[in-house]
């Protein structure tokens, strides 16, 4: 937890927005986020759609109710 907080939240790499839901799920779990991946393949986030995920839609629409996690998922996450 200690290097992610040094680190701060990861931006998805060049290329993501080409992801299937597969990739987006395999770079969450990466991040260590990987309790969520159902919700992700449940509402078929891929890379285009990453750059919408709001704080308020990764809470709201993605079930992400912890504080701390959004903050790990950054706004736009390809911007």
């Amino acid at each position: 937890m200690l290097k992610l907080l040094r680190q701060g939240p990861a931006a998805a790499p060049p290329g993501a927005m080409a992801w299937g839901t597969t990739e987006v799920v395999r770079w969450l779990e990466g991040q260590g986020l990987g309790a969520y991946a159902a919700s992700f393949r449940k509402h078929h986030i891929t890379g285009s759609t990453l750059p919408i995920l709001s704080r308020q839609l990764l809470k709201a629409e993605l079930g992400i109710e912890s504080i701390g996690h959004r903050h790990l998922i950054p706004p736009g996450a390809l911007q």
